[in-house]
């Protein structure tokens, strides 16, 4: 890799989400209103990596699982971010 920072857009994320993001669970909370999710991140070299992200409402009357499911896919995508400048940092690649 030359001089050139590697960079990541937004269209990158949300291919590397529908491409690499794998097994995505959602389940309601039992504890407290809210959805949690589990999802699994497969790298190029087929390593698989499992995480968890949540959403909770803070009103209980506001509670929809939907909502929920669709704010745990922006957790997973801000995590996303987080992956690829380790993975850029790395390998020296974009994914």
């Amino acid at each position: 890799m030359g001089n050139e920072a590697i960079k990541y857009s937004p269209e990158d994320i949300e291919r590397i989400f529908k491409a690499c993001v794998k097994e995505r669970v959602y389940h309601k909370a039992s504890v407290k209103s809210g959805v949690i999710c589990e999802w699994a991140f497969t790298y190029p070299n087929g390593k698989v990596t499992a995480d968890v992200t949540s959403a909770f409402c803070i009103n209980p009357v506001n509670n929809d699982f939907e909502t929920g499911c669709r704010v745990c896919d922006k957790n997973i995508k801000d995590a996303l971010w987080k992956i690829c400048g380790q993975y850029t940092l790395i390998t020296g690649q974009k994914l």
